[in-house]
């Protein structure tokens, strides 16, 4: 694919080698070491020898700049900096200090050039493949192969000749041939029962979803492929009240010596995290779309394959383009929320692990309330499928009867019946709206329904959490107080302990005494008469 690799990523790869080699020799003769000193220098060598040999190879039969180089290079220089910086603080190993230094700097060259991309090392026969197709790990992470794109529909219209050309994985011949082999196998099995349809074709007895199963056997990596970004974004998004716990106890500790390393740590996780989730959502929702239509392209291909080889007496043609319009229109749309089904399980799960971690037995509110919810979801979803059944019934009579109108169009203008049918078709139209009007109202009133039940016991839910999560603090106290005086009375040590607490109105702690009673005489039974811990409250 390639005319010749790059020399100066070679000679880059050879440098890095020839800094891990020096590294081996200083730290054999060091005298200041650990036990991991020498053999981590030499799985340095020998890794920088081998992905100098695999990023040749790269170079030479690939398209696109390697994924693995490129995570690897880039995780590794980032631990690298922290290493260097640790070595430049020591007393002692100068010199290993500035050879690894030097060694960084040859790890970041290494990381610009592996993300280069290729095209202007192409052979001209791969020199056509559209820009996503030879993007590095970072132009499709952060969509750079966009950018002349937009840059010319900024400046100019566009048109269809100013897109790029289709990536082969996307072609539709491509798609067709892999599902409609499989699709064949699967009917024609032999230790399926043969059976005749409507059309003459001998087809097996295969399940409502046999196309289903089919689609994610052949489409797998395409669909596994958004995973990766969705337990990134999972990950993401739950960092961020973890990083925002940590802020509001540094703003509120006391200066200590490293204050200023925490601040500028949590600055880095907090780039880190939201950069984090633009890009994971950003590669979830491509993906997501990219194998949409994947499956679009062939149920659309083999659609049309089957619809040209009917028996025209025996089924009706507008079956077929109602199954290309609607029909595959609602597949792409359920595909587009598929993922979020497995990806808000785990979500949901640690949600209650988290929140059991904060309120305790609280945590079941939040969890009946998306019990109910989800409850009331599958109750209404018989009555949506109805409504949408009836919906795609009138899209398939009104594009039966235009269908019979084109093709008796001579017999129609000399008949003289073209405003009659016309104006039929205007009225099937109109019914085929006032159809979906009512399936899109059902959907609309189920979803206000499930919303606005959801929120309004979240929020109960919200301010019981917060009352016991203000409230656990006093109870909290109140068996700490309780010990402490069952063992004064215990030991008969002075009359008691004598508290003042300072309780304030408006946080309902004025049943706080009562609590305290109850720790102090519930379990150990201490006489009321002879308190172990006398009580003064004011108001504060």
């Amino acid at each position: 694919m390639f005319g010749s690799a790059d020399q100066g990523l070679q000679v880059a790869w050879f440098a890095l080698a020839g800094f891990d080699l020096t590294l081996v020799v200083l730290w054999a003769q060091a005298s200041v070491r650990n036990v991991a000193s020498i053999p981590s220098s030499a799985l340095g060598l020998l890794a920088a020898l081998t992905l100098g040999f695999l990023s040749y190879l790269e170079h030479l039969y690939t398209v696109r700049p390697s994924l693995l180089l490129n995570i690897f290079l880039a995780l590794t220089t980032l631990f690298d900096i922290a290493r260097s910086r640790s070595y430049s603080v020591q007393e002692y190993n100068h010199l290993v200090s500035i050879v690894f230094t030097s060694r960084v700097g040859v790890k970041c060259i290494l990381v610009l050039l592996e993300a280069h991309g290729k095209r202007k090392h192409l052979l001209p026969g791969f020199r056509s493949y559209p820009p996503e197709a030879t993007a590095g790990v970072y132009s499709r992470g952060l969509f750079v192969w966009l950018i002349p794109l937009f840059r010319k529909g900024f400046s100019n219209a566009l048109s269809v000749d100013d897109l790029f050309h289709l990536d082969n994985h996307l072609k539709s011949e491509r798609l067709y041939e892999r599902l409609q082999s499989a699709w064949e196998q699967c009917m024609f099995a032999p230790t399926r029962p043969i059976a005749l349809n409507l059309s003459g074709v001998r087809m097996s007895n295969m399940g409502p979803n046999s196309l289903l199963g089919l689609t994610f056997r052949r489409l797998k990596w395409p669909i596994l492929a958004v995973v990766a970004p969705r337990i990134a974004l999972i990950g993401f998004n739950f960092c961020q009240p973890f990083l925002i716990n940590r802020a509001i106890s540094y703003s509120q500790q006391e200066a200590i010596p490293i204050s200023d390393e925490i601040g500028y740590g949590l600055i880095g996780a907090f780039a880190i995290v939201y950069i984090g989730i633009g890009v994971s959502t950003g590669q979830y929702q491509h993906l997501t779309y990219r194998a949409i239509a994947m499956m679009r392209g062939a149920f659309v291909s083999m659609l049309y394959h089957k619809a040209t080889r009917l028996n025209l007496s025996a089924v009706e043609p507008s079956s077929a383009l109602t199954l290309m319009s609607a029909d595959i229109e609602r597949i792409t749309q359920g595909m587009q929320t598929g993922h979020e089904i497995w990806a808000n399980v785990i979500e949901i799960g640690v949600a209650i692990f988290l929140l059991e971690r904060q309120l305790g037995a609280a945590c079941a509110v939040p969890i009946g309330v998306a019990l109910v919810s989800l409850g009331g979801s599958i109750a209404a979803t018989s009555f949506v499928m109805q409504r949408q059944a009836l919906w795609l019934e009138a899209i398939e009579k009104r594009i039966a009867a235009t269908a019979a109108m084109l093709n008796s169009m001579k017999g129609v203008k000399m008949c003289g019946l073209t405003d009659v049918l016309r104006q039929d078709l205007q009225r099937l139209r109109v019914e085929e709206l006032d159809i979906s009007k009512k399936f899109r109202k059902l959907l609309i009133w189920t979803m206000a329904l499930c919303t606005s039940f959801a929120s309004y016991m979240y929020d109960r839910a919200d301010r019981f959490s917060v009352h016991l999560a203000r409230r656990r603090p006093y109870r909290d106290v109140c068996s700490v107080l309780g010990h402490v005086a069952r063992q004064r009375h215990d030991t008969g040590h002075g009359q008691g302990l004598h508290l003042t607490l300072h309780l304030s109105a408006h946080d309902g702690t004025a049943r706080l005494p009562h609590h305290v009673a109850v720790s102090l005489y519930g379990r150990r039974r201490l006489d009321p008469a002879h308190p172990a811990i006398s009580l003064q409250r004011t108001e504060g």
